[in-house]
């Protein structure tokens, strides 16, 4: 009896260690560190998640991280062509971000999203900072604004144009971005992604 005992004894012990087993199991399995639910793309060690349409990614300057978002993600701007070289005028500050109010007016909110995601991006992950501007007193908006073209050569100069080619232009102190609607936020992304040095 004492020897039936004992085998039973042993056999519910097992029992439990093998409930605690497929148990543990069954927890890990269930609480497990679920996968992003967004889109995630990876370049040049950077690791980027895509989240309602904006490309998120984390930069470190002066020893702290920074939360970063553009609607294109690096592999979207590869083929935006850079030509021509920035001079000193351009590595000073603040930048003046110039626009033509002369512009059709369906251009408008490409621009204004452009200088949107160009000077956010310059103050919050650069630290830089920027001025707006016009080309022209031609309109109510520019009355109170400084009047700057790519021919102010001793100011930095940004010039958001729309046009049918996308591309960069870099001549002297002036930065040209060019591009039609969302093309021409592309153009501002692949030089944001020089300035944070995640692309070349």
């Amino acid at each position: 009896m004492a020897k039936h005992m004992q085998s039973w004894k042993a056999f519910i012990i097992v029992l439990v260690i093998l409930a605690a087993i497929v148990g543990g199991i069954f927890l890990i399995g269930k609480y497990k560190t679920p996968a992003s639910p967004y889109e995630t793309l990876y370049y040049n060690n950077f690791e980027f998640q895509k989240i309602e349409n904006v490309w998120y990614t984390h930069i470190q300057r002066d020893e702290q991280l920074y939360n970063v978002g553009l609607r294109y993600n690096p592999k979207e701007v590869e083929t935006v062509p850079i030509r021509g070289r920035l001079n000193e005028t351009f590595k000073q500050q603040p930048y003046y971000v110039t626009f033509d109010p002369d512009e059709n007016a369906s251009n408008f909110k490409y621009l204004a999203l452009g200088v949107a995601e160009f000077g956010l991006n310059v103050v919050r992950g650069l630290g830089g900072e920027i001025v707006s501007a016009c080309t022209k007193n031609f309109t109510d908006a520019c009355a109170d604004r400084p009047i700057v073209t790519c021919d102010n050569d001793d100011l930095a100069v940004v010039h958001l144009r729309t046009r049918n080619e996308t591309r960069v232009r870099l001549e002297g102190n002036c930065l040209i971005l060019e591009g039609t609607d969302l093309e021409l936020i592309k153009a501002i992304d692949r030089v944001l992604y020089h300035f944070y040095k995640i692309m070349p």
